[in-house]
């Protein structure tokens, strides 16, 4: 019995979104935008990762002063739960792993697939 199923994901109709500042993350960028019109990215001012995509206005980032310890600062954690829901799906990485482990519980709890790098047992799906 299969533990996956194989499925395509129409990225038209809701965006992506990609959070964190580790610099995997532009490999799954890249393959986001072959395939959505808008791809969503919330950094902090830190990551130099954004610089490699300063000319696709269709990549639309959102800096923040720090990804992982603002976070903890008042109106930040609701900001980042609220950026997850009703998304297509979620890609991230922040390095923080309490704050991917409730980034994770937070798109579970709205049903949007998500997928942080190099941490199967996080992943709700994996990209071939």
């Amino acid at each position: 019995m299969l533990t996956h199923f194989p499925i395509f994901l129409d990225l038209h109709q809701r965006s992506p979104l990609v959070i964190g500042d580790d610099a995997g993350l532009a490999a799954k960028l890249r393959l986001l935008r072959k395939a959505a019109p808008i791809v969503e990215v919330i950094v902090s001012h830190a990551a130099t990762w954004p610089d490699q995509f300063a000319d696709d206005a269709a990549v639309r980032f959102d800096r923040r002063a720090d990804l992982v310890h603002d976070h903890r600062k008042a109106g930040q954690d609701a900001f980042l739960h609220h950026a997850i829901k009703g998304r297509s799906l979620v890609i991230l990485d922040t390095g923080d792993a309490a704050l991917n482990w409730a980034l994770v519980a937070t798109a579970r709890q709205h049903g949007v697939p998500v997928n942080v790098p190099d941490h199967p047992d996080l992943c709700s799906f994996y990209l071939a």
